[in-house]
């Protein structure tokens, strides 16, 4: 079975990464390191450092994949198709990619795919299993036959 999870990023610093003002997830270079082979494969890490010299990685996630079955997604969309928030995801599964990380065309989230990458690909799994901290993953939409219930009752956290 096949879940997607949409990836949401903590207001501050918390472990191994952090709050970006952009769509990209911010992570240490500890968690760049851990995470490269995933990384690797659905973008790209631009390296920055912060006001005291930390060292830190941006992972831009591209390109945008139409995946998205509009007709049957609750939410509010603005004139030029983008979301400007969703009350319930439904995905078309044949266009969803194989990689554990994608962002969707016409939504800024970052989302990943559980139980279609191998193991050590699937980035909630590795996150968790390596034991880094800082995400929330928040399940928004599962291929078993019957939608997600609203958003905002699924959240699950790793703080």
């Amino acid at each position: 079975d096949s879940a997607v999870v949409r990836i949401e990023k903590p207001k501050a610093r918390q472990g191994d990464f952090l709050f970006s003002p952009t769509w990209e997830i911010a992570m240490t270079e500890k968690a760049a390191g851990l995470l490269s082979r995933i990384t690797d494969a659905v973008g790209e890490l631009l390296p920055m450092k912060t006001r005291n010299g930390e060292k830190l990685y941006l992972l831009n996630v591209g390109p945008a994949i139409d995946c998205i079955d509009h007709a049957r997604t609750r939410g509010e969309r603005l004139p030029g198709g983008n979301y400007l928030h969703v009350d319930r995801y439904e995905f078309n599964c044949a266009a969803l990619p194989e990689v554990s990380l994608f962002r969707a065309a016409e939504e800024c989230s970052v989302f990943a795919i559980q139980g279609s990458a191998a193991p050590d690909m699937d980035f909630k799994g590795t996150v968790e299993r390596l034991g880094l901290r800082g995400l929330r993953f928040l399940e928004v939409w599962n291929d078993d036959g019957d939608p997600v219930a609203e958003i905002k009752f699924l959240e699950s956290t790793l703080g």
